[in-house]
């Protein structure tokens, strides 16, 4: 980063900083560097331009052995310190970042590193471990209760007449709650529990579904993710007992 014109530094750090968004993991293209490192001494360009590639490629945690390594060649140089704080956020290890923040803010810091810094430290008090969601929609049918549009059936040598179609409409509305306690460097316990509904005034095209799982969480750079886990499903359908399932799930996204 050394040579670069001031303004470009700015808005490097501007880029960076404003893509702190996720709650629990970086965005892949969302890590630009958040200080300013010139005059790096030769022997620590080659770790910084490494740490740098990785942070700029939303990878914070390949570039945390060569930031580590950073600080302790140099645990007066604040932009070190700095980047580190920023890349142990972004991999959701707050109690170590905001440990470094503390540290880097009895430095001597540029306003933009100042800023930076306070700016974190209120994210990192400000951050939660839930995550939540719902959706609510309405949805007319012409056939609401997916009936044929034949006039008879034959059935074992018998004609029937079944009712004809009908047209009505269902209210769909549900949504998740999430809790993600961490649990060590990169994982995350997950608990889980959610519904999807869907109201009638046909008491026969009521339509109940509830979910909940437990397991773990491993989260990785890019926004990646694995985990897994136990769930258990409960229906009703028409208002009574319809079905219920135990199972276990796997994500890797």
């Amino acid at each position: 980063m050394s040579g670069l014109p001031h303004i470009l530094l700015l808005r490097l750090w501007l880029v960076g900083f404003l893509g702190i968004t996720g709650v629990f993991h970086a965005t892949p293209g969302q890590g630009q560097p958040v200080g300013q490192a010139s005059e790096i001494p030769q022997k620590q360009r080659a770790l910084w331009e490494a740490a740098k590639k990785h942070m700029l490629a939303g990878a914070p945690r390949a570039a945390l052995p060569f930031l580590e390594k950073l600080v302790t060649l140099a645990p007066n140089r604040a932009v070190f310190r700095l980047e580190l704080a920023y890349a142990l956020f972004q991999t959701g290890d707050d109690e170590r970042a905001g440990y470094h923040l503390v540290l880097a803010r009895s430095a001597a810091l540029t306003n933009s590193e100042k800023s930076a810094t306070e700016t974190i430290l209120a994210r990192i008090r400000d951050r939660k471990n839930w995550v939540a969601g719902y959706f609510l929609n309405m949805v007319p049918q012409s056939n609401i209760g997916l009936r044929t549009s034949q006039r008879a059936i034959t059935i074992g040598g018998l004609d029937f007449v079944p009712t004809p179609p009908e047209a009505g409409a269902v209210l769909g509305l549900g949504g998740s709650l999430t809790y993600l306690p961490k649990l060590g460097r990169d994982l995350r316990g997950r608990m889980m529990i959610s519904g999807d509904f869907k109201v009638s005034e046909t008491r026969a095209f009521r339509d109940y579904t509830v979910r909940g799982e437990a397991g773990v969480l491993w989260q990785k750079d890019h926004g990646r993710q694995f985990g897994f886990g136990a769930s258990y499903e409960i229906r009703r359908v028409a208002d009574r007992p319809y079905s219920h399932a135990r199972g276990f799930y796997l994500r890797n996204l």
